[in-house]
């Protein structure tokens, strides 16, 4: 956890400083690669400063405010997502049609396959990994952060 904050660090000065930088070392760990679109990508982000009114943890709340000060100078440039056109909808429908048709003939082979060998039932299903009504779900709670920037509710 230490080294993923050392190199947020270094992403958070590069992204800060007043000369454009060429390389911005996002890829030094997971968590900075991660955190990419949002720390001075594409996203509106918003940064929560936890500090202790006790004078015990004085340095730890200097530490932080200098940190939340650094991020304050990164300027991010929020998009909005390009909606596809009709013809672009059309497309990927009819792909996700035969990638669909596809893994049907792939689930029907292994459970032949299965048969043929004389196989007890395999202890994993060959069904689909989520049903639609979830995905209608997801799908409707993205749109409207996207439109309107209503926060989804935290889904335990």
């Amino acid at each position: 956890i230490n080294k993923s904050l050392a190199f947020l660090e270094q992403v958070v000065v590069a992204l800060g400083d007043d000369k454009p930088r060429l390389h911005i070392p996002y890829r030094s760990s997971k968590l900075t690669h991660a955190l990419k679109d949002a720390l001075g990508g594409t996203c509106r982000t918003t940064l929560i400063a936890c500090v202790w009114p006790s004078a015990a943890q004085a340095d730890q709340t200097r530490a932080t405010l200098r940190f939340a000060a650094r991020m304050g100078r990164i300027t991010c440039a929020p998009v909005v997502g390009r909606r596809r056109s009709a013809s672009e909808d059309a497309a990927s429908k009819v792909v996700a049609r035969k990638l669909r048709n596809e893994v049907a003939v792939l689930r029907a082979e292994l459970a032949a396959r299965d048969l043929i060998r004389g196989a007890p039932p395999p202890a994993y299903a060959y069904g689909p990994l989520t049903d639609g009504d979830e995905i209608q779900k997801c799908v409707k709670l993205a749109r409207a952060y996207v439109d309107d920037g209503t926060v989804p509710p935290v889904i335990t």
